[in-house]
């Protein structure tokens, strides 16, 4: 195993589009949005990833075989802020450190936490070899300080390779104190529902908890939402078919699952389109145990969080450390995270939902 690391620096990012790195296998673009965004342009041959490198490591764009499988929001391009709902609409941003999901009143966080939007100290592009193979990535570092309290690195990496519509994630969080440090992460990924696409994954769906709190944001049609997700809480598997004229996700509905692994350690979820193709998202539950989903269909927004990878639910700090749901990383300790998403062809899915049905005892 090895590799090449070049360390990037924001001033080599331009307005205008530029390869940066080259090979038979893989290009690395560099370029600035109008709003002084710097983005990475990482692509194969079979699928391309917008990151912001600087700006919360978030992958703006995920482009397939098939098209831009991100959600839709009212962000064409990423904001140059801080603040959570002002700029929203990447594919995947990772919530925590010390604290993720909706704050309630007993709670002082930030919406999903200091991470999705902070400002990396490091970015870096590798390129190399490992136990799978080749590959490029691009990785960073985000050190948070906050005295007396914490002192900790997040450190994520996503690696794609040759010829391969899927991308490894690999996430270290070092915590620097010399004591235990409480952590929440969740892996936020947000897909564009498709109607007619089913929902496919290993989790017994009669355990799928419903949430019908939208956190003060207003519905279109309150009566209409609580209807829905009154039908919803006793008979879960209706979110399982995608058909935007019998569901109702205005302003937006979060469920909680119950991953269960199979021989590996891994849970596997997939939007399985009409055609047979599908959206897949895997993660090793011995460090994400749980699964949040997520739908927001307004009008203005269209997205479908199918398997958000996570350490807890949605509700934030005190109500997750209520119910036993907070992690420890051990003082002067780092902890590593993985998990997997991309595209899966008709072949490929079948061979994902054999697992999946052999895991639920199906077949």
């Amino acid at each position: 195993m090895n590799s090449t690391k070049i360390n990037l620096s924001e001033a080599a990012f331009t307005e205008k589009e530029k390869v940066f790195l080259q090979n038979e296998a893989f290009t690395a673009a560099l370029f600035r949005y109008s709003t002084q965004v710097c983005a990475v342009r990482l692509s194969n041959s079979k699928i391309s990833l917008v990151v912001l490198p600087f700006q919360g490591q978030q992958v703006w764009r995920f482009e397939s075989p098939i098209g831009d499988l991100t959600m839709k929001s009212i962000f064409e391009e990423p904001e140059n802020t801080t603040r959570f709902g002002l700029n929203y609409g990447a594919f995947l941003i990772h919530c925590g450190l010390t604290a993720n999901g909706n704050p309630s009143a007993e709670d002082s966080h930030p919406l999903h936490g200091e991470l999705p939007n902070c400002r990396y100290q490091e970015a870096w592009l590798s390129i190399g070899s490992d136990e799978d193979g080749g590959y490029l990535s691009l990785g960073g570092s985000y050190t948070y300080r906050n005295s007396l309290e914490y002192h900790y690195e997040f450190a994520p990496e996503l690696r794609l390779r040759p010829d391969s519509a899927l991308v490894d994630v690999r996430i270290q969080a070092r915590n620097f104190r010399p004591k235990p440090m409480k952590y929440m992460y969740m892996a936020h990924i947000n897909w564009l529902p498709v109607d007619g696409s089913r929902l496919v994954y290993s989790a017994d769906p009669k355990a799928t908890e419903v949430f019908s709190d939208t956190f003060g944001l207003p519905n279109s049609d309150q009566q209409k939402f609580m209807n829905y997700t009154e039908r919803l809480s006793a008979d879960p598997t209706i979110a399982d078919k995608i058909d935007s004229s019998t569901q109702y996700y205005d302003p937006e509905l979060c469920m909680y699952l119950h991953p269960t692994p199979d021989e590996q350690s891994c849970a596997h979820a997939m939007q399985v389109y009409p055609g047979g193709d599908a959206a897949y998202v895997a993660f090793r539950t011995t460090e994400l145990p749980n699964a949040v989903r997520w739908f927001a269909r307004t009008g203005s927004e269209d997205a479908l969080a199918f398997a958000i990878p996570s350490t807890n639910n949605h509700l934030g700090f005190a109500r997750n450390d209520a119910q036993g749901l907070i992690r420890e990383i051990e003082a002067k300790s780092c902890l590593e995270m993985r998990y997997q998403f991309g595209y899966l062809t008709t072949d490929e899915r079948r061979k994902v939902e054999s697992k999946i049905n052999h895991v639920l005892g199906k077949a």
